[in-house]
């Protein structure tokens, strides 16, 4: 049996969710996924 460790954060006010390998990953993820949020709701 493989074991594999995987992070996973959200950000519940905007409904961003990431799932990476890494903690460092995953909170680059959600802050990529945020920002891009919000700038595709500003235009």
């Amino acid at each position: 049996m493989i074991k594999r460790t995987i992070c996973i954060a959200d950000c519940p006010k905007v409904g961003t969710i990431q799932q990476r390998d890494t903690i460092e990953q995953v909170i680059a993820g959600l802050r990529e996924a945020t920002q891009l949020y919000f700038k595709e709701s500003s235009t």
